[in-house]
């Protein structure tokens, strides 16, 4: 699993929080760093990816020795931010917003096809609160896996009627 999450993304970080950082609202040191607690984002969204594949049906090995399809991870979206809006600041209903991005490379036996999947979340809120943004990212969480699990079925399904696009 590789991080190609943008480095201006990264930058407005602390370093020692950045493989951890899921963003937050970075407002000149008086804003909010949203950092996992347990694990990094790429373990994360491997953990996400490796759980989705094994709800389909798949068992999930770190190496074969017999042909099997190896699945290429790379984050490029792994955030969270708090969108400023005037009138939803008025009405006590601002938004946390979640959203995950995913290119996944599928090999199997000479044939290569790849996607992208994506889920978002978002939540209304009226304090800043660990459980507001939990409950952005679980359904960022649900929304990606659903969509992974779409784009992994189709992709399967071409492979094994011997197609080899990739959609993107």
């Amino acid at each position: 699993m590789q991080d190609k999450r943008e480095a201006p993304f990264l930058a407005q970080f602390p370093a020692e929080t950045r493989n951890k950082n899921v963003g937050g609202v970075v407002r000149g040191g008086n804003g909010v760093n949203v950092v996992l607690d347990s694990s990094t984002t790429t373990a994360k969204v491997h953990s996400i990816i490796v759980q989705a594949l094994r709800n389909m049906g798949y068992r999930t090995v770190t190496s074969c020795g017999t042909p099997c399809t190896v699945v290429t991870p790379i984050l490029n979206t792994f955030a969270v931010t708090l969108p400023f809006n005037f009138w939803r600041a008025v009405s006590y209903s601002q938004h946390m917003l979640a959203d995950i991005a995913v290119h996944v490379t599928l090999q199997n036996q000479g044939s290569t096809s790849s996607f992208d999947t994506k889920g978002h979340g978002s939540n209304v809120y009226q304090i800043v609160s660990q459980e507001n943004w939990e409950i952005a990212l679980d359904r960022a969480v649900k929304d990606f896996a659903s969509n992974f699990q779409q784009q992994m079925s189709s992709h399967m399904d071409q492979a094994v009627s011997g197609t080899s696009e990739a959609a993107e």
